[in-house]
């Protein structure tokens, strides 16, 4: 049993024949993102490359309670209020937050 893998930063595997290949970004470009260009905003964004076919269109994304992201780059992270602290109190209706950090 037989398989051909991809090299580094593309990935793909197929047994016993060729392998299609695609770019992972968040490996190549990113640098797996921890440790990559993401990974210098703090804490810690996390890599997604939205189309493996397409290159230049990864994204790092706000770890959670904050929301956003960039693609190419690290992203501007906004504090989802609601999400952060539950809206108990709003009784079944909607949470808006007035204010973001």
């Amino acid at each position: 049993d037989w398989r051909c893998e991809c090299p580094a930063p593309y990935v793909g595997m197929a047994p016993t024949r060729a392998a299609s290949c695609f770019m992972d970004e968040c490996a190549g470009t990113c640098a797996s993102c921890e440790m990559g260009v993401c990974g210098l905003a703090m804490p810690s964004q996390t890599c997604f490359d939205v189309n493996e076919w397409n290159i230049n269109d990864w994204q790092c994304n706000c770890p959670s309670p904050k929301e956003g992201w960039r693609t190419g780059g690290v992203a501007p992270c906004v504090l989802d209020e609601c999400f952060a602290r539950g809206c108990a109190s709003c009784a079944g209706m909607a949470c808006v937050a007035s204010a973001q950090e």
